[in-house]
């Protein structure tokens, strides 16, 4: 069973991380966590993109998955200090709790990209350089596995 190909990312992204916003607690809070589901985005894409680097790999391919991670990093580190200054002003205890969540989403978030990076793309990469190929039942069993992690990784986006 061949995993359905990724979509294509090639758009120039705006921040929902509006400064103005920062001393609206609500409304900050709202744009932070419309940018951890960009983030949630970019991550599925990689857990789309990282199967089918395992079936068909080139250098290009892991480049453009290797720069998604390096996207997923800058929103990471940019989420944590415009939540960092959403906390100067006081807030309710729902909203410290909700920023908290926001911070434990996207730091749980950026691990997944390194895990894709740093643990998957460099078997990626010893499979391209030696030329091996997964025996039809091995693939069949990544994809099944691959399509249960992607299905478990929608639940918890939403």
């Amino acid at each position: 069973t061949k995993p359905e190909p990724a979509a294509a990312l090639d758009v120039v992204e705006l921040s929902a991380l509006n400064e103005s916003a920062l001393d609206t607690p609500s409304q900050a809070l709202a744009n932070a966590t419309r940018e951890v589901v960009r983030v949630c985005e970019t991550v599925e894409i990689m857990l789309k993109r990282i199967i089918e680097l395992y079936e068909s790999a080139d250098a290009g391919k892991i480049k453009a998955l290797a720069a998604l991670d390096d996207r997923v990093d800058e929103k990471h580190a940019a989420i944590k200090l415009y939540l960092a200054k959403v906390t100067k002003n006081p807030l309710s205890e729902d909203e410290a709790l909700r920023c908290q969540e926001l911070i434990g989403a996207c730091v749980k978030l950026e691990q997944v990209g390194d895990i894709i990076v740093r643990n998957m793309l460099v078997h990626v990469r010893k499979k391209l350089e030696r030329g091996l190929e997964f025996t039809p039942e091995g693939w069949r069993e990544l994809c099944a596995f691959h399509a249960s992690v992607l299905a478990n990784a929608r639940l918890a986006f939403n």
